[in-house]
């Protein structure tokens, strides 16, 4: 089920990865699976039943807990421009973990010092020019270009955002 991976992608993740959004795709289906994490719900604690299902235009269509069935709007958009420009894209896993944005601020690609940054060898690119919070469809675009077929984008300035095949996988192995 992908509302329990989804979860269980949150649950997993070590507290400094501090997971901002998270989607997956639901597969042969039209609609994305989301956190409600725009409602507080801290990672540790988060469960099948706190993940929404949305449209493919933002609408709450399915899933939360009552009172807090809220789309991270900014996340939609970076997200919902991934799926539509990469089809083999399951999941995307967005952070503002405290060593990535201190790295992103360099605005340069991860070096391959350790074994987890090899995992994105020849598979990253850098946004230079990240304006902030994503309030339109366009800026949203302009991600998904930039990204292209790779595994990792470096939003400078802001944090990273990484793709794979499914939800396990944006959180490692890579």
């Amino acid at each position: 089920c992908h509302f329990v991976n989804l979860a269980a992608s949150y649950r997993a993740s070590p507290s400094s990865v501090s997971l901002v959004n998270s989607v997956a795709r639901e597969p042969r289906a039209r609609r994305l699976k989301t956190d409600s994490n725009s409602a507080n719900c801290l990672d540790a604690v988060m469960t099948a039943e706190d993940i929404i299902t949305v449209s493919h235009t933002g609408e709450v269509i399915g899933g939360g807990k009552r009172g807090r069935q809220v789309v991270n709007a900014a996340g939609f958009l970076i997200h919902s421009a991934i799926h539509k420009a990469r089809p083999d894209v399951q999941a995307i896993c967005h952070s503002h973990s405290p060593y990535g944005k201190a790295w992103s601020t360099l605005g340069l690609p991860l070096e391959y010092t350790t074994q987890d940054s090899c995992a994105f060898y020849k598979s990253q690119a850098v946004l230079d020019s990240f304006g902030g919070v994503v309030l339109s469809k366009s800026e949203g675009g302009r991600i998904a270009e930039k990204l292209g077929d790779n595994k990792l984008i470096v939003l400078q300035n802001h944090g990273l955002l990484c793709v794979r095949s499914h939800c396990a996988l944006t959180l490692g192995p890579h």
